[in-house]
């Protein structure tokens, strides 16, 4: 035995202890015959040679008693081979008793795919890569999101009621994401919930419910604060002024009001106070403010599809931000001249006949310059139903939350590229 480990000691040095510990029984058994073996014919062989038949006589008793001998080959192993083999062992020893960590399941759907293609970070969206991340980092900026309180019901009004919501494994930007999302494809809780859920990680529909009625109050409050800079002064409108309005060059905005359709309500009052004489079903209306470039300036609360168009221009709060010697672009059916002169801001609509079988040549003209001008509002309109929560006709589950959805959509659309240049 101390042959056997004095070969070992001279052809591996100090790793002969570390090989010996990692070696199973029956491959030390094999190590030490190999060893044994290699001493016996040492004297016969050199020490580089690789592999070779060994004739020798081995002496036993046969069935009868007498002393027989018998030749057998046998192969010897130089110290490379045996070294390799060695090796090998130690190798298949740590394979076995080290565990590789499970893949992680990822949802197609998830925050992780999704933002490493623009194209479907727009599909799905509505904002690009860079622009997602230009949102969150501001909305982190004016209320760190890892810390906002998040809503928990109808009764849970004030900072003092609501609570943080459940501890989760997804991210602000997540959140955020989930909540873009149902604003822009209009996906069910449930349905968003199967679809981002994994078997390592799974979202409640209510938590996604939390999570989009929270950052959309987030929004909506956030936007809403910023109303002021979002309608813009004449002078700074004048510099990118588009060549359509270069006749018009006191333009301030162009208002229409369009309508968004929610469910019938069994509220017979209800019923009447929504319904549209114009779309000839339940609706909400509100009223919309563009740039001459066709970006949001001003949008309105939501009021019920019964209201006509003076009245929510008056009740709307449009008309503090209106300055003197302002001109505004609108529709036949916005007759507020009465309300806009003593602020000295000047209307253009298109002329009325008022009995006449025709308009006049000069009439004519402008109504065609005033109709090619407003064509922008009605482009933004469209804009902003494609996104399919409010585009759609709405349930009366989220019909509290209609103007907030409207005005965060409204203000997402000025994201895009530019309607008029």
């Amino acid at each position: 035995m101390t042959k056997q480990n004095k070969v070992i000691k001279e052809n591996y040095g100090e790793q002969s202890d570390e090989f010996m510990e990692f070696i199973t029984t029956d491959d030390r058994k094999l190590l030490e015959s190999s060893t044994t073996d290699a001493i016996n014919e040492s004297t016969t062989f050199d020490e580089d040679q690789v592999m070779c038949d060994v004739t020798r006589k081995h002496v036993y008793e046969n069935l009868s008693g007498k002393l027989v001998s018998d030749q057998e080959s046998q192969t010897v192993y130089s110290k490379y081979e045996l070294s390799a083999k060695v090796e090998t062992m130690i190798l298949k020893n740590e394979v076995s008793t080290s565990k590789l960590p499970p893949p992680k399941i990822v949802s197609t759907l998830s925050y992780e795919n999704i933002v490493r293609d623009a194209v479907l970070m727009k599909h799905f969206i509505g904002l690009t890569p860079s622009q997602f991340e230009v949102l969150h980092n501001f909305l982190d900026a004016v209320c760190p999101l890892e810390s906002i309180h998040y809503w928990t019901g109808k009764d849970c009004l004030t900072k003092d009621n609501a609570r943080t919501g459940p501890k989760s494994e997804f991210s602000s930007r997540e959140k955020l994401f989930i909540c873009l999302l149902r604003l822009k494809r209009g996906f069910t809780v449930k349905t968003l919930s199967a679809l981002l859920s994994t078997p390592d990680r799974k979202i409640e529909p209510s938590h996604v419910r939390k999570i989009f009625t929270t950052f959309i109050q987030l929004m909506y409050v956030t936007f809403r604060d910023m109303q002021n800079f979002m309608f813009p002064q004449r002078a700074q409108l004048s510099k990118f002024l588009p060549k359509v309005f270069k006749t018009m060059r006191k333009i301030r905005c162009i208002v229409d009001c369009t309508e968004f359709r929610v469910e019938c309500s069994r509220n017979f009052a209800r019923q009447g106070n929504t319904f549209s004489s114009y779309k000839h079903t339940n609706t909400f209306k509100c009223l919309i403010a563009v740039t001459p470039n066709g970006g949001a300036c001003f949008i309105s609360d939501l009021f019920e599809g019964d209201i006509d168009d003076v009245r929510i221009f008056e009740e709307s709060g449009i008309m503090k931000h209106l300055k003197p010697y302002d001109l505004v672009l609108a529709d036949r059916g916005f007759t507020v001249r009465e309300l806009l002169n003593p602020l000295q801001v000047e209307l253009k609509i298109p002329a009325f006949l008022k009995g006449r079988k025709s308009l006049s040549a000069a009439e004519e003209l402008e109504t065609r310059r005033i109709a090619k001008a407003r064509i922008h509002v009605e482009r933004f309109n469209e804009r902003l139903k494609q996104f399919k929560i409010v585009g759609r006709k709405m349930p009366l589950s989220i019909a509290p939350l209609a103007t907030q959805m409207v005005v965060v959509a409204g203000c997402l659309v000025n994201f895009q590229d530019l309607l008029c240049k």
